[in-house]
């Protein structure tokens, strides 16, 4: 080997050498697993209590056991809904069946309209006009309580009526 060969290697490890005992040690970073952060969703919110619009009838609605489509014998407020008919003829209705949440909501929004449909045959049968009634199901989707005691879900089970 020729010197001058040798002198550039011996000149290339002393800068190498240098250079790597110069610098500062690196740091040791420990290697930690990121940790999957925790979405905590919030408690859902209970629906809403129905909101009575300016059309809703207070205090003439139905109330239904569960799964009960049976048109209850409640005469007096049958009389009461054929008075304000007979009153006002430009009067109509419409019947508005409702459930608590209990069950499938396709199957609330059959039992609702069927509920509606129960005391819409009722007044028929009692001389009230069919244009002048409409029925419709609103399932469980306007509560007008909170369905997790029996009490709330048993308000739920109900028949409404609005002006139209």
């Amino acid at each position: 080997m020729r010197a001058s060969t040798l002198t550039t290697i011996v000149l290339c490890l002393v800068t190498w050498i240098t250079s790597s005992c110069s610098q500062q040690p690196e740091e040791k970073k420990e290697v930690v697993a990121a940790q999957p952060k925790i979405k905590r969703t919030p408690k859902p919110t209970p629906p809403p209590p129905y909101r009575t619009s300016d059309m809703l009838i207070q205090g003439w609605e139905v109330a239904f056991t569960i799964s009960s489509t049976r048109a209850p014998k409640e005469a007096a407020l049958y009389d009461e809904i054929i008075s304000e008919l007979e009153q006002d003829p430009s009067l109509r209705l419409m019947i508005i069946g409702h459930t608590c949440a209990i069950g499938f909501d396709y199957k609330n929004e059959k039992l609702g309209k069927e509920r509606a449909k129960a005391i819409y045959d009722k007044l028929i049968a009692l001389g009230v006009s069919s244009d002048r009634l409409e029925y419709k199901s609103a399932g469980e989707h306007l509560p007008v309580s909170q369905n997790d005691t029996e009490e709330g879900r048993e308000e739920n089970r109900r028949v409404s009526f609005e002006r139209i």
